[in-house]
């Protein structure tokens, strides 16, 4: 079997497609631990996400009494993201109860799945919040814990919901790319047999362009609910005057991209009335799936910097004595704990004199 079909059976990886599952899995990046041996010990810095492919892993704390036992983790479990994202050694210590084989995902690739697969993200947060809370009520110094499973709170709601913006806006672009196959390979039969010509498909080629340059440059943020709907009103009975029947369905997604009349009226002058619908569905499909990829993207670089503040906040305490940039420390603060202000607005006045970094003693 090969370590694809493997990781395509666990879990944390359902979110994935075949082609980026295929990339986690050419890391060809396994390890043996032999029962008994120890893999991760408390205090040891942590540089992988591990996946148990094979056995069984104990998971022990160091506790005032003795050893305690944590878990037991068994084939499709994971472990190690806690440590990675709060940038920590091992909180705790594994120990083979059998002869394991461990899938290793490095510290980079694991922060790059996180930041682009809201799945994965999902049930890593979700598995740190629960580790979290159990060594809170094991460990000592119980101060750290308590500000681990802050930070787990904290990311957990900041990813929330650009999380679900992407899982939407992927979904509403699946449907997008299908119609668009759907219209792509109904006018390309046409264009093979002569009936969409050369130069229609040049309009409507220009026609794509000219509204994705128009929409890239600007949005309209100022542009009034009714002065957008008598637009869409205005288009919708030019294209019922073409003879676009399903023009109300069309003219919101034409209309919001700044398509006008004298923008469709070369494309359909250029075309048999038989090919207009497709045309014009082609082209909405062509804008509505530039959209919903830039909001992909938009969500995808949100998680990212939020994963970036994260990094920030907990590496405030890392050393005795360390450089600090103190107004981006503040900024990183409040990124991660902004969700416990209500609805407190937050004026930030930094002193410009103050220098970017500066050497300070941890508290």
């Amino acid at each position: 079997m090969t370590a694809f079909d493997e990781l395509r059976r666990i879990p944390l990886f359902d979110g994935l497609s075949d082609a980026d599952l295929q990339q986690v899995a050419e890391l060809n990046s396994e390890k043996f631990v032999s029962a008994g041996e120890v893999n991760g010990r408390e205090g040891e810095p942590a540089e992988y996400l591990y996946v148990i492919l094979e056995g069984e892993l104990r998971i022990t704390k160091q506790v005032d009494s003795g050893e305690m036992v944590i878990n037991t983790y068994t084939p499709g479990a994971f472990f190690a993201e806690v440590p990675l994202l709060a940038g920590t050694p091992f909180l705790a210590t594994g120990r083979a109860l059998t002869d394991c084989r461990l899938f290793l995902i490095p510290d980079d690739v694991f922060r790059r799945v996180l930041t682009e697969h809201p799945s994965f993200s999902n049930k890593i947060l979700k598995a740190m919040a629960e580790r979290v809370q159990i060594l809170q009520s094991v460990a000592r110094p119980r101060e750290r814990l308590t500000s681990l499973g802050t930070l787990a709170a904290g990311l957990a709601h900041k990813l929330n919901n650009p999380a679900a913006a992407a899982r939407r806006s992927a979904e509403d672009l699946r449907e997008r790319l299908d119609g668009l196959r759907s219209t792509g390979l109904r006018l390309a039969r046409a264009a093979a047999k002569g009936e969409l010509t050369p130069p229609a498909l040049d309009a409507l080629e220009r026609a794509i362009d000219d509204a994705l340059q128009r929409a890239r440059a600007s949005d309209e943020p100022g542009l009034e609910e009714l002065e957008r709907s008598g637009r869409e009103e205005d288009l919708a009975f030019w294209l019922e005057a073409r003879g676009i029947t399903d023009d109300w369905d069309l003219a919101p997604s034409l209309a919001s991209a700044g398509i006008e009349p004298s923008d469709l009226e070369p494309i359909l002058d250029s075309v048999a009335p038989d090919l207009r619908a497709d045309t014009l569905r082609y082209l909405e499909a062509m804008l509505d799936s530039a959209v919903l990829l830039e909001e992909v993207e938009g969500s995808a670089l949100r998680i990212s910097g939020i994963v970036e503040s994260m990094e920030g906040y907990s590496y405030m305490d890392r050393a005795p004595v360390q450089d600090v940039d103190v107004n981006g420390s503040l900024d990183d603060t409040l990124a991660v704990l902004g969700h416990r202000l209500g609805g407190v607005d937050v004026v930030r006045d930094y002193d410009p004199r103050l220098p970017a970094s500066r050497p300070t003693a941890a508290s």
